[in-house]
């Protein structure tokens, strides 16, 4: 075992994955959530994590190549976010997080999550961020339950899953906000709904996109997370309870590069270990992502590689599969999908075999 790492009380160790870290003695907590003692909390290339101490620290950090470190004075956690957690324990219902990308409205929504869970409340979570998914697959809107404390929204396992097939909702924003109200519908109820957005807000179509998404969700608080000025015109067109947070010193700025990568251990997530698989074209349909109707396969070219969503009969998905070939009345893909589906769904991003993005499609 590697020597303790001793955290004072009152100062925060910032981790840049990836790395892992577990508590040896002492009290701290990530995001909200008490760390328990000798369960390893991983951090993930492209992610940060916070571990604040409350009384002293033992910690043991296990750091990969590139991660970083960081000891501060203080939590990363601002007092608005505390305020907001008391808020949304006394009102319950539905809330939505909205904020440009690279905010922390992941870390919010984590953060929400735990206090609400800490205080015995039911907790249901919704991803609708499709290009940085973390609780379902890329392209998708999911959501699940909380059973216990989260150090992030990966530590969730969908329990719904709606495909949209595109990595950003500029193409379909309308499917975006209908997932998230689908997956809605396949949830539990539960005393608190968060719902965790994209940071598609810039200009008149943005604007438009997150105004509809909230006038089908029907919040019950819309919090605005950041300083940037492009949000106001968002939350000043609402009649919901809206508050304005102020960012977290915890969030991080990622490279176009590095979302993709974050995109590409999702991709791998949900299909590693697939096997390959043969459906008959005459016991199902085939559609593009960004239209109801049929495709003709045969003005798709090439067909290898492309994401796809196994969808069942009531519209939600199955699991995300890798087209392979279509040869007669027969499609080839690889899958980790037992069940047979009703509709294959073709998705907008191409994978390679270790599944790296290699390119959109044209439809």
């Amino acid at each position: 075992m590697l020597p303790a790492f001793k955290l004072p009380p009152g100062r925060t160790l910032i981790i840049d994955g990836p790395a892992a870290i577990r508590l040896i003695d002492g009290e701290a907590s990530c995001f909200g959530g008490l760390l328990v003692r000798n369960r390893w909390v991983l951090v993930k290339g492209e992610r940060r994590v916070p571990v604040e101490s409350l009384t002293g620290a033992s910690l043991e950090v296990k750091t990969g190549e590139g991660s970083v470190t960081k000891e501060i004075q203080g939590s990363t956690i601002p007092g608005s976010w505390i305020e907001a957690g008391q808020i949304v324990r006394q009102a319950q219902g539905t809330i939505v997080v909205l904020g440009d990308v690279d905010s922390g409205k992941s870390s919010l929504s984590t953060y929400l999550a735990n206090v609400c869970h800490s205080n015995n409340m039911t907790v249901t979570v919704i991803d609708a961020d499709i290009g940085q998914a973390d609780i379902g697959p890329p392209t998708t809107v999911s959501g699940a339950s909380l059973t216990d404390i989260v150090y992030s929204l990966q530590d969730l396992t969908p329990e719904a899953c709606f495909f949209i097939g595109d990595t950003s909702p500029g193409v379909v924003p309308e499917k975006v906000s209908r997932g998230s109200i689908m997956v809605r519908s396949h949830l539990p109820e539960s005393e608190v709904l968060i719902v965790n957005t994209d940071g598609w807000i810039d200009g008149s179509e943005g604007f438009s996109y997150k105004l509809q998404l909230l006038e089908k969700l029907r919040p019950d608080i819309v919090l605005g997370l950041g300083n940037d000025a492009k949000l106001d015109p968002i939350l000043d067109a609402q009649n919901h309870t809206v508050l304005k947070l102020g960012p977290s010193e915890c969030a991080r700025a990622r490279s176009r590069e590095e979302r993709k990568r974050a995109r590409e251990a999702g991709y791998k997530k949900f299909l590693d270990g697939s096997r390959r698989r043969e459906l008959r074209l005459d016991e199902l349909s085939v559609r593009p992502f960004n239209h109801p109707g049929p495709v003709d396969i045969s003005t798709v070219r090439p067909l290898r590689g492309i994401l796809t969503g196994l969808i069942g009969s009531d519209e939600m998905l199955l699991g995300v599969s890798r087209l392979l070939s279509v040869r007669g009345r027969k499609m080839s893909l690889e899958t980790k999908v037992q069940d047979i589906p009703s509709v294959v769904e073709l998705g907008a991003v191409r994978l390679s075999p270790d599944y790296e993005e290699s390119g959109y499609v044209h439809m």
